[in-house]
């Protein structure tokens, strides 16, 4: 399920960052930044069955190792730390949870050959709720987040 997704790729464009990003509370200067950063991002899956996920923005590198079951440490787009746990129900079902310093968020990651689709209610402590879509295409792997009405679109390259 997860083959689709291993590799390395690179940003070419995302739409509404700025529009998102203002509604997460993110301040100007995030935006700018993060609009105009060399965006690069590696996933693969570890001899032990983890799963790495490694994200550059320009010269800084965030990245994370989970396993199934096991909590991690994550960050929001607007830079809150906050820990997940990624349970695995099934190959196609995985139920999450995420819990920062004042709010909380559960959902489902639902995994299937189109995608990993995940859906979230609304988040105890903001007055959002958003969805998000990552699937892959080819050479192109295409995120989509939303929060209430707003909807950004990140296309991502394969590098080879």
């Amino acid at each position: 399920i997860m083959s689709p997704f291993i590799g390395n790729w690179q940003r070419e464009k995302t739409t509404k960052l700025p529009e998102i990003m203002k509604r997460l509370g993110a301040g100007e200067d995030m935006i700018k930044h993060l609009e105009n950063a060399d965006v690069k991002l590696s996933i693969s899956m570890e001899e032990d069955g983890k799963i790495r996920m490694c994200q550059t923005i320009n010269t800084a590198k965030f990245e994370h190792t989970f396993a199934f079951g096991k909590e991690f440490d994550d960050f929001t787009l607007t830079g809150r730390m906050f820990k997940v746990v990624i349970r695995k129900e099934s190959d196609c079902l995985w139920p999450y949870e995420a819990k920062g310093k004042d709010y909380k968020v559960s959902g489902l990651m639902k995994v299937g050959s189109s995608g990993i689709n995940a859906e979230y209610g609304d988040a105890e402590g903001t007055d959002y709720k958003g969805s998000g879509l990552m699937k892959v295409e080819c050479d192109v792997l295409k995120t989509t987040f939303k929060v209430d009405d707003i909807e950004t679109v990140s296309i991502f390259n394969r590098i080879k």
